[in-house]
């Protein structure tokens, strides 16, 4: 492992350890709207955790490509160009990368619904798509990676309960 991957995964443990902690105390919380510094903050620790995994990480030490059909390293896979493991195993991290901001922005902003989480999460991954093409890292810009990162953020809104109707609790 180089420097730079041993740095990205020490951030990536930090922010996720620290975001899991955030997680707890605001599932936990007694009231809505009484941690939004602590929704504040998971938000940023979830965007910390997206930068560190797809920009600060090293990608594959292979020129830059477009993979524009969606599945393409899954359907590859399948034509025996590839490991279907491997692919599902990548499809899956995007959806697990994302969750974390889906939540984060469920507690940030309660009133933003499912739809628009997911509308974010998908502008998000665009960004961060674009800046992996651009940046020459050996990492893929995928149509696949923007609709598991999607799948991700909603999965984190649903997570949080985020439009479900009040209970006479809250």
């Amino acid at each position: 492992m180089r420097g730079d991957e041993a740095v990205a995964a020490i951030l990536l443990l930090l922010f996720g350890l620290a975001f899991l902690a955030l997680a707890w105390r605001l599932v936990r919380r007694r009231r809505p709207g009484d941690d939004q510094a602590w929704a504040t903050v998971s938000l940023v620790l979830a965007v910390g955790i997206i930068v560190t995994a797809t920009l600060l990480a090293s990608g594959r030490e292979e020129s830059l490509q477009l993979k524009l059909l969606p599945f393409a390293n899954l359907i590859d896979a399948f034509t025996g160009n590839g490991s279907i493991r491997g692919s599902l195993a990548e499809m899956a991290a995007n959806v697990v990368l994302f969750i974390p901001l889906g939540m984060a922005l469920s507690w940030r902003f309660p009133s933003l619904g499912v739809t628009r989480v997911a509308v974010a999460a998908l502008v998000v991954s665009v960004v961060v798509e674009v800046l992996q093409a651009i940046s020459q890292s050996g990492r893929w810009a995928s149509t696949t990676d923007l609709m598991m990162n999607t799948l991700g953020g909603t999965i984190g809104a649903l997570a949080t309960g985020i439009g479900r109707p009040a209970t006479a609790d809250e």
